[in-house]
C-alpha cells in the first residue's frame, strides 16, 4: 500500500472512527467502483470536488529518446481530472502569513536557530564594505 493510500485509510479510521481494516476494505471499494466505471468509458463525478474521465489520444509521431528516430505510437486512453470550480476556489484561498507561522513557531524556530549557531559550521556572514 502506498503512502497516501496509507494516509487516507488513517483519515477516514480517524474521521468515522472505523477500524483501520475496514477504512481500508471502504477506500478500495471506492477506488475499484472509480476504476470500473473509467474502464467502461464513463466518467465520475464526485460533487464539489470534480470530474474523472477519459480522454482518447490520437495516433502520433514521436522521436525515439535513445535513436532520435521517429516512431508512430498508437491511439490510446488516459484518465484526466478535472477539478469542480468550490475545490479551485478552496484551494486558491489558502493564504500563507510568514508572521502567524513565525508566531506558532516561535519556540521552534528559536531552538533550530541556537542549534545552528552553536555548530562549528555555521558562521554569519559580514557585510561587505
Amino acid at each position: 500500500m502506498s503512502s497516501i493510500k496509507t494516509q487516507l485509510t488513517r483519515s477516514i479510521a480517524n474521521d468515522t472512527g472505523f477500524s483501520q481494516k475496514k477504512s481500508s476494505e471502504i477506500l478500495k471499494v471506492l477506488l475499484d467502483s472509480l476504476t470500473e466505471a473509467l474502464a467502461k468509458g464513463d466518467s465520475v463525478r464526485i460533487r464539489g470536488f470534480g470530474k474523472f474521465y477519459l480522454n482518447h489520444q490520437k495516433e502520433r509521431k514521436i522521436r525515439h529518446p535513445l535513436t532520435g528516430k521517429s516512431i508512430i505510437v498508437g491511439p490510446k486512453k488516459t484518465v484526466k481530472f478535472r477539478c469542480f470550480k468550490s475545490l479551485d476556489q478552496e484551494i486558491n484561498s489558502f493564504n500563507f502569513d510568514i508572521n502567524e507561522f513565525i508566531k506558532e513557531n516561535e519556540l521552534i524556530l528559536q531552538q533550530l536557530y541556537d542549534l545552528i549557531e552553536n555548530s562549528g559550521d555555521y558562521e554569519e556572514e559580514e557585510d561587505a564594505v
